[in-house]
């Protein structure tokens, strides 16, 4: 019998890294416009219908990654790209908290045969074995956890009978792994705490090793859950539309920068909504260097353009016309397919623009005017260079996603944040390598 040693971890990563884990890239989703309601007017200048014969006539915004900063290059073995993220401090958090755990429940009444009776510390390097054992599974999936230890052939793997860890020893370390102190005070106001620990060092991990470039892209995704949690969501556009909702800010190669789980409490800064602190908050560190914030109708307004032009910062992102601030003449206006009615704020590089396809489009760009330019496509097709610079940095959280579903070992349990752990450990390893490659 062998330890299950960084070499065995690096191998386990390995095994994810072939060209048969390359698909397609998810098409991103389409962009949709509400009903027209009534909303406030504000101070603009005329309203222009231009029809498809019109030329490029303005900026693209920002499409060159030119403060892209890596820690790493193509050459990095791919488990020093996962230790760096699941570092010591990760790993000291996981033991000192499991054993914590694990020392109160044997406290607990129990039965005399009980698994918790055989209980004995977890250390840091029993902890990272855990961790490998986990992500295997992610690789390999069987139906059950027990089916990883059969000997039977259908199932049989060679590392995991040569490690030192038993099913009933990884099993009991999966019934405490644990992330915080259950009885520490200041938790009442917090539904996060389970997993806040954790969270905050893997989002420090994964900014030092990647500064994005010019464009960065903000979205929400969820991780899979029916269990019974207050702040669980349903959203049917969703392929997972039951879950824990995350709000990502991701670069448009795929990489994810920074993470917020929503918990239903919600925070606002003065003079923004909810979704417009959510944008701010995850983009605190990229700011007030011109870069161009990429977000969808749910997180775009004027209020939050005025804010990011205040703070160096643009945005460009498709309009929900229920929102305040909106010119009525440019929502309202009647389009042939093909042509744009737009508008811009006096004084302001603020411009609102409707585009008729198969359906209107309304969009908010800081970075761009009334240009349009010739798709690329097999048959070319003349848009707005807003939609274009839209389109082609929203496919970023698409990537994202995408690298993350190959491979990822979450397993059903009623236990919330176990599961957006198993997400987090999988996400942190192969997926980030891909974005290196």
């Amino acid at each position: 019998m062998k330890n299950f040693d960084d070499e065995d971890i690096r191998r386990v990563l390995e095994e994810s890294d072939g060209e048969d884990s390359l698909f397609n890239v998810y098409d991103h989703e389409e962009i949709v416009e509400d009903d027209d309601v009534d909303i406030d007017e504000r101070e603009e200048e005329t309203v222009e219908a231009i029809a498809r014969e019109v030329q490029h006539d303005g900026e693209m915004g920002h499409d060159e990654p030119t403060r892209q900063n890596l820690l790493f290059d193509v050459n990095t073995d791919l488990y020093t790209i996962f230790r760096k993220i699941v570092d010591d401090d990760v790993l000291k958090l996981m033991v000192q908290q499991t054993n914590l755990y694990a020392a109160r429940l044997l406290q607990e009444l129990a039965k005399p045969h009980s698994r918790k009776k055989r209980w004995s510390d977890v250390d840091e390097s029993e902890m990272l074995k855990f961790l490998g054992v986990i992500l295997l599974m992610g690789i390999i999936p069987f139906p059950t956890i027990e089916s990883y230890w059969k000997k039977d052939v259908i199932y049989y793997h060679p590392l995991l009978h040569n490690i030192k860890m038993s099913y009933n020893r990884f099993t009991l370390i999966l019934k405490c792994w644990h992330f915080c102190d259950n009885e520490a005070s200041g938790r009442e106001n917090d539904r996060l705490y389970k997993i806040s620990p954790l969270l905050d060092l893997i989002i420090d991990n994964s900014r030092s090793i990647y500064t994005p470039g010019d464009t960065i892209v903000v979205d929400e995704s969820m991780v899979h859950f029916r269990g019974r949690l207050i702040f669980r969501q349903f959203i049917p556009s969703k392929s997972h539309k039951y879950g824990i909702k995350i709000y990502k800010l991701c670069t448009v190669d795929g990489f994810t920068w920074g993470y917020q789980k929503y918990s239903g409490q919600s925070e606002q800064l003065f003079g923004l909504d909810t979704t417009g602190t959510i944008v701010v908050k995850l983009a605190e560190g990229l700011l007030d260097e011109g870069r161009c914030m990429v977000t969808d109708n749910y997180y775009t307004s004027v209020p939050l353009a005025e804010f990011l032009l205040s703070r160096n910062t643009d945005i460009c992102g498709t309009l929900n016309k229920k929102r305040r601030g909106i010119p009525k003449d440019v929502t309202n206006a009647a389009l042939q397919v093909g042509e744009i009615a737009v508008k811009q704020k006096k004084n302001e590089n603020i411009t609102v623009l409707k585009w008729k396809d198969k359906r209107d489009v309304c969009i908010l760009s800081t970075c761009h005017v009334k240009g349009l330019s010739m798709t690329t496509a097999r048959t070319p097709k003349l848009k707005p260079d807003m939609i274009l610079t839209y389109n082609k940095a929203k496919k970023g959280i698409d990537i994202a996603d995408q690298l993350s579903s190959y491979n990822m070992p979450v397993r059903k349990t009623l236990i919330w944040y176990k599961k957006s752990c198993n997400g987090f450990a999988g996400h942190s390893s192969d997926k980030l390598y891909d974005n290196f490659q």
